[in-house]
């Protein structure tokens, strides 16, 4: 819920889905990480902050974000 709230006063969206959706997306995310990261010849366990961002960025487009 903490997530929610920071985001809710932090982002410039106009809606921002409840902290239960957040959370399911979160959890979907990080079940496909391990397979997106070998398709992209990455290693989950040494992945820096700009390809964990990347990878991020990939899987909201692939789902419309």
């Amino acid at each position: 819920m903490h997530v929610r709230n920071w985001l809710r006063t932090a982002s410039r969206r106009e809606t921002i889905p409840s902290g239960g959706i957040i959370w399911e997306r979160y959890q979907e995310f990080m079940e496909k990480l391990p397979q997106t990261a070998r398709e992209a010849r990455l290693i989950v366990e040494e992945l820096i902050f700009n390809d964990y961002t990347l990878l991020v960025a990939q899987w909201l487009e692939s789902k419309g974000d």
